[in-house]
């Protein structure tokens, strides 16, 4: 029996599951059962000649007798792709003899991340070993144990912003990648210039590589963490019978090949991603060439006139600028008022030496994106003139002056000049900055309207057999700007509505970081609140010890990004260099205080750190409170 249904390739699927659950929202509904779904995911194997890719086949409306099949632990019947008459199809075949009137079910493989799903799902099948649900669970944790120690958010940003700077010598090197990234692809099911990664950018195969090189790191180290979770689990189970349970055998094969399944969930999901980035680059029904899409971030050079203009120029939006706004209410008057007009004479003196005659380019702040893309090329036009009056001083010396006159101010509860000295530190220890890219290829997008029937709406509880297919709704369809680089970044998580709500909540820190006004209240009487030394201290200790995660709320006054709206830090300077030298993708990712892997692990370079000339000035200055 071949499955029939409705076609869809994965960022259509993707944009109606959206779309139905908007209009759930709209409508008050609560998932009070589990979901009803006719369908199906098409591979096309890895061993086409234009590798590994996916589609789904909707069998809701239009469908044959396949799509009502009941889902049976024990089935009688078994689903098999097939290539008949040069075309894929969804095949059901018979696994034994079937008696007369004997019901014909297939166990559905369906898995799910909600718990609340599982358990409403409950099977029926009767089977002997019925599993007691037709879903199973994968939580959002289970099977990461690599993914959690070397392919976190920001080894996923450093993967990102090193294919973007990668690709910048392409056309001096020619080459974009090695033979090990090649056969890294090969062995999901990509191929250069064929599929899924035919007529894309450089940067985005070089990105794309990297996950795939991952993922053979992660097959040869998850199974012992499979396996160490294994009997850590089954511990548990036999003390809770009192011995009488007895655990069915696991070994580290068995381990191996669940580890392989766990790679085949992360082929798909990359092609999934792959699907959505392909339709969001080229504009969706505009088909613009994807090939020229530049990457996402832009780097900027610490010598460029326009880096020297975000942090001393005249613009609205420089941190100079920032800075003094932020301290003018708690200096208006007497001694106060005083030191500060002092103060910003200095400033202006040090911005004259850093920016040189560009002091005033720029001196509007970025605000739309067509007054964005005017500047850009305004800038571009002045980098090419000689500047009259050169720099007499770097960016970073600009900033360590900056650093310590701030440390050097007397501080208050409302004016914690010491914070926003520790912010410049760390800024003018940054080596790498980036600019999110103002191209047309990663703007917003609005999409076609998508219909929603009525049994799609009631898709939880009422069930598609208690409604009717008429259409009920159309849901506008609007893609955020930079949705293809939150894509790329939750490459993994293809099923969140907003990923982008995710990325930017969970890089603050290690991959942007806060504002120096968050240094400071708006009025001098309030006092900036968890700024205290035993948040500086969880603060350093985080530094020094876990790099990697987003700087907690509890550990500071932290923002969520910065007025000039730049990516970069120390911590993104370390894992970007371990990213270029091996970390997550040939080394990396191994169980720590595993005997086992312990004589293989010792033979590595140690996780990325933070440079300890950077953490020195951090932990040695004084306290400005004596708590």
């Amino acid at each position: 029996v071949v499955f029939l249904g409705e076609m869809s390739p994965p960022w259509a699927w993707a944009a109606k599951q959206d779309a139905i659950k908007a209009a759930q929202k709209l409508r008050g509904m609560r998932e009070s059962g589990p979901p009803e779904f006719y369908n199906m995911q098409l591979e096309r194997p890895a061993g086409d000649a234009e590798g590994f890719a996916l589609l789904f086949v909707d069998a809701m409306h239009h469908n044959n007798y396949a799509a009502r099949l009941s889902h049976s632990c024990d089935p009688n019947v078994e689903v098999s792709l097939r290539a008949i008459d040069g075309k894929y199809c969804i095949n059901f075949y018979a696994k034994r003899d079937i008696r007369p009137g004997e019901e014909l079910c297939y166990n559905y493989h369906s898995c799910t991340d909600s718990m609340k799903e599982v358990e409403a799902a409950f099977c029926l099948c009767g089977a002997r070993r019925c599993r007691a649900s037709y879903l199973a669970f994968v939580g959002e944790q289970s099977n990461n144990h690599v993914l959690t120690r070397c392919h976190r958010l920001v080894e996923r940003h450093a993967a990102l912003f090193s294919a973007g700077d990668r690709t910048d010598t392409t056309a001096v090197t020619g080459t974009v990648l090695s033979c090990d990234a090649i056969d890294a692809l090969e062995s999901i099911g990509l191929r250069p210039e064929r599929g899924l990664l035919r007529d894309v950018p450089d940067w985005l195969v070089s990105y794309v590589a990297a996950v795939a090189l991952f993922m053979r790191v992660e097959l040869r180290r998850l199974p012992r963490d499979i396996l160490c979770e294994h009997r850590l689990s089954t511990a548990r189970e036999v003390k809770k019978s009192k011995g009488a349970w007895k655990p069915p055998p696991f070994g580290l094969g068995d381990a191996e090949i669940e580890a392989l399944s766990v790679r085949e969930n992360r082929a798909q999901s990359v092609a999934i991603c792959l699907s959505k980035v392909r339709y969001l680059l080229g504009r969706g029904a505009e088909k613009a060439p994807r090939k020229k899409a530049p990457p996402p971030f832009r780097r900027l050079r610490d010598d460029d006139a326009e880096t020297r203009a975000l942090f001393f120029g005249a613009r609205r939006d420089a941190l100079a600028r920032v800075l003094l706004q932020c301290m003018a209410p708690h200096a208006r008057h007497g001694d106060a008022a005083v030191a500060h007009a002092a103060f910003a004479e200095e400033l202006e003196t040090i911005a004259a030496k850093v920016c040189g005659s560009a002091l005033n380019d720029g001196a509007v702040a970025e605000g739309d994106e067509d007054e964005d893309a005017a500047l850009a090329e305004e800038r571009k036009r002045k980098s090419a003139e000689p500047l009259q009056v050169p720099p007499s001083m770097s960016l970073r010396d600009g900033l360590l002056w900056l650093r310590d006159r701030l440390a050097s101010m007397p501080v208050t509860p409302g004016a914690r000049h010491d914070i926003a000295a520790d912010l410049v530190h760390v800024i003018a220890h940054t080596k790498r900055r980036y600019r999110a890219s103002v191209s047309e290829s990663h703007a917003a997008l609005r999409g076609d309207p998508i219909p929603v029937r009525e049994n799609e709406v009631n898709s939880y509880g009422i069930g598609a057999e208690g409604a009717t297919a008429k259409i009920v709704k159309k849901m506008d369809v609007t893609y955020k700007p930079h949705a293809a680089t939150f894509a790329l970044l939750m490459w993994y998580k293809q099923d969140a509505s907003d990923p982008g709500q995710y990325v930017n909540s969970n890089r603050r820190g290690c991959v942007t970081l806060p504002d120096v006004c968050c240094a400071y209240s708006p009025r001098p009487e309030v006092p900036v609140q968890r700024a205290g030394g035993k948040e500086r201290r969880a603060w350093l200790k985080l530094l020094r010890e876990n790099p990697e995660q987003p700087w907690p709320l509890a550990s500071g006054p932290w923002g969520v990004s910065n007025a000039q709206r730049l990516l970069g830090s120390p911590v993104l300077d370390a894992f970007v260099d371990a990213h270029e030298n091996g970390w997550g993708t040939l080394y990396g990712g191994a169980p720590v205080g595993d005997a086992e892997v312990a004589s293989t692990v010792a033979a590595e370079p140690p996780p990325p750190r933070v440079n300890d000339d950077v953490l020195a000035w951090l932990e040695t200055r004084p306290a400005a409170f004596s708590e």
